[in-house]
């Protein structure tokens, strides 16, 4: 319980990242790793779960991330990729 959780540190980036890009176009890939040796896949897919629906609460459309959970490594990654221009 709380694994997945997104913590203060990382909403105060999280915050950030949201507010600076609600209003463009940019796709989002979103990674949370699991940890090695405890059901590694479900808790990255949890985690990253977790990333996904705090981003959206901040105004983040769901439709512009893609999720990509991750059971090597740790922490979390977010890719933004600008699409102006895109064909």
């Amino acid at each position: 319980p709380g694994q997945s959780k997104v913590k203060p540190p990382l909403a105060a980036v999280l915050d950030r990242l949201a507010t600076s890009q609600r209003s463009t176009p940019a796709r989002w890939t979103v990674s949370g790793a699991g940890d090695a040796g405890r059901a590694a896949t479900g808790l990255a897919s949890d985690r990253t779960a977790s990333l996904r629906d705090y981003l959206v609460a901040r105004g983040i459309a769901r439709a512009r991330l893609a999720l990509s959970p991750t059971v090597m490594g740790e922490g979390v990654t977010i890719v933004i990729r600008d699409t102006a221009g895109a064909g």
